[in-house]
């Protein structure tokens, strides 16, 4: 098991931390840490922007404008399935499974 998986299954993101693992599963190529952190986020965006540990989220124009299409996603083409969902489906059908949602989707 990897890192970034312990940290999904160890449930350790809070109010105070989220923008941070935000940044970091990006900054970092961590598709699952940050779908989940994304998620958390958006269950909990308004007490989570209101908070002080935002800043650096709000100072990232391109991560708020992803988290906005996924506010708004209505695909039907696969884009609306987990990371964790992709990687089970392409490991039954034994393809690659790391790599960000963009590349697991091509």
């Amino acid at each position: 098991m990897t890192v970034e998986h312990a940290l999904v299954r160890e449930r350790i993101l809070t109010m105070e931390n989220v923008s941070d693992y935000i940044l970091f599963a990006d900054a970092q190529s961590c598709p699952l840490l940050k779908e989940y952190a994304i998620t958390y986020f958006l269950l909990n965006a308004r007490e989570v922007l209101k908070s002080e540990h935002s800043q650096c989220l709000r100072e990232s124009g391109e991560l708020l404008s992803e988290i906005m299409m996924i506010m708004t996603d209505n695909n039907t083409d696969g884009e609306t399935l987990s990371v964790n969902e992709l990687r089970l489906e392409l490991g039954k059908r034994k393809l690659d499974v790391d790599g960000s949602k963009e590349a697991l989707l091509s």
